[in-house]
């Protein structure tokens, strides 16, 4: 994790160097991911939303041919993550629907298919949180 977080710091400064957009996109999310993987994800809410301002409406089909995902997507994704861990179900449900949304409206098949499993990850989570205690969502013998 410290190689990632090195990297994303580099890509960063590059960035900013070139006063390159794009370039800031990418580190931004790759704090953003950073931050979620090592468990400050006040952090990663934010580097997701600052990634979003750097977005490109017109280029965002283009990530898909450097990193396979959508990067319109996956900074939703993102920060829809932090918001799960942080506990705001609110926040999580609204993000759920946007990329829903914009996940229906998505050309590259692999790319649903990923968001589809990762916009699902909250709701199984919650899902098995209720069972544990035998709160709403439990159905005896299951």
């Amino acid at each position: 994790m410290a190689a990632y977080g090195a990297l994303a710091q580099e890509t960063m400064e590059r960035a900013r160097q070139r006063d390159d957009q794009v370039g800031l996109c990418v580190a931004y999310m790759m704090q953003c991911n950073h931050s979620n993987y090592t468990g400050r994800f006040a952090a990663a809410e934010e580097a997701a939303v600052a990634a979003a301002r750097h977005l490109r409406g017109d280029r965002h089909d283009d990530s898909f041919l450097l990193s396979g995902l959508d990067i319109t997507l996956h900074t939703r994704a993102g920060r829809m993550m932090a918001q799960s861990f942080l506990g705001d179900r609110v926040g999580v449900d609204r993000s759920m629907a946007e990329i829903l949304q914009l996940a229906g409206e998505q050309r590259q098949v692999r790319v649903l298919v990923w968001l589809l499993g990762f916009v699902l990850l909250p709701r199984r989570a919650r899902f098995r949180a209720r069972r544990r205690i035998g709160g709403e969502g439990h159905r005896p013998g299951g």
